[in-house]
C-alpha cells in the first residue's frame, strides 16, 4: 500500500512520527484534540489508521471501512483498536 500523495513513508506499518514531510504531526494534533479535519486530512488519517489494521495478523474483519470512516468514526474505530486488540496507532 502506498502512502497518499505529499507524504513519505518508509516500511508499512509506519508510525506517524516516522513520517518524513512533518503533516502528520499537525494531523494527529488536529485529530486528537477533537478539531474538524479537512477532506485531505481526513484521507490521509484513513489511510494511516488503514496501513496499521492491515499489518495486523488478526485484525476486525470491517477493516476496509477505515477507507470511508468520518473523523467520529475514527475516532471510535481507534477506541476499539485499543480496547479488542490492544493497539494505538496513535
Amino acid at each position: 500500500m502506498s502512502g497518499p500523495p505529499g507524504f513519505s513513508f518508509g516500511h508499512v506499518p509506519v508510525y506517524w512520527m516516522q513520517e518524513q514531510s512533518g503533516k502528520m504531526k499537525e494531523i494527529v494534533r488536529k485529530f486528537l484534540e477533537n478539531e474538524p479535519l479537512n477532506q485531505y486530512e481526513l484521507e490521509v488519517l484513513r489511510w494511516y489508521f488503514h496501513q496499521w489494521v492491515e499489518a495486523m495478523p488478526s485484525r476486525p474483519d470491517d477493516y476496509a471501512r477505515i477507507l470511508i470512516m468520518t473523523q467520529e468514526e475514527l475516532r471510535a474505530y481507534n477506541m476499539r483498536l485499543l480496547n479488542d486488540y490492544g493497539i494505538d496507532p496513535l
